[in-house]
């Protein structure tokens, strides 16, 4: 057995023996009613794809670090609060998609994810990342909007390879001068898609044309008008 599809029934637990499939690939047990994985989701090493979301799920086991050949979790709308430390064994995870979770923080290990490219993050409740993100030195796409992220950490400007960061409905009031370094990060590509999105922040209001020619110019507009107007000043203590 290499693919398993039990998507959209009403299952509320996976059973232990599911272990015990090493053959299998592609695990998707979307849009159940599922609360917690079993321990033994840790043997199957061979898994390459999970898709967990859509379900009760409200913490992952340690175990799931075990699963050295993923290449894409899939958590979307899960009530989880953080993700498990074991996360950074997962040297070849290549996709995180984490919509609409209730994520508050992210392990500094995720860092050791060396081969991550995409990490999907929007509307969570995140306030800030690790410093260790700056470690993803093969991440193209960051997805962050809807957070409540105020200050993001310099080292994001080691991911050299970043093309795509959405940051819109973040109180962000300030980016790092390092930033002018994300060269990648430029106008939409040929599907349309916007490099960068600014939009609902505290930052100071930039003007849309250089929003769309990427965060280089970004940088040298904020160096250029440090006394600019916020598009929403911060809310007073």
């Amino acid at each position: 057995l290499e693919t398993l599809d039990l998507s959209w029934n009403r299952l509320s637990t996976l059973p232990p023996e599911l272990g015990s499939c090493k053959k299998l690939v592609h695990l998707d047990v979307t849009g159940n009613h599922i609360d917690s994985l079993p321990s033994s989701i840790g043997q199957l090493k061979k898994l390459r794809t999970i898709l967990l979301g859509h379900n009760q799920i409200v913490q992952l086991p340690d175990e799931i670090g075990g699963l050295a050949n993923l290449f894409w979790l899939e958590i979307d709308k899960l009530p989880l609060s953080t993700l498990p430390n074991t996360i950074g064994q997962l040297k070849k995870l290549q996709k995180i998609t984490a919509f609409n979770c209730h994520l508050t923080r992210l392990p500094s290990t995720i860092g050791n994810c060396e081969n991550l490219t995409l990490l999907w993050l929007d509307h969570n409740r995140l306030e800030e990342l690790p410093s260790s993100i700056g470690k993803l030195n093969k991440l193209r796409t960051l997805w962050l909007e809807g957070n409540s992220i105020t200050t993001l950490p310099t080292e994001l400007s080691q991911c050299s390879q970043l093309r795509r960061l959405t940051l819109s409905n973040n109180p962000l009031a300030s980016l790092p001068f390092e930033f002018e370094q994300l060269e990648n990060i430029k106008g939409p590509d040929n599907r349309g898609y916007p490099g960068l999105t600014l939009g609902n922040t505290h930052l100071p209001r930039i003007p849309p044309k250089v929003v769309m020619r990427g965060m280089a110019d970004v940088i040298k507009w904020l160096k250029a008008n440090p006394n600019a107007s916020p598009q929403h000043p911060p809310a007073q203590s």
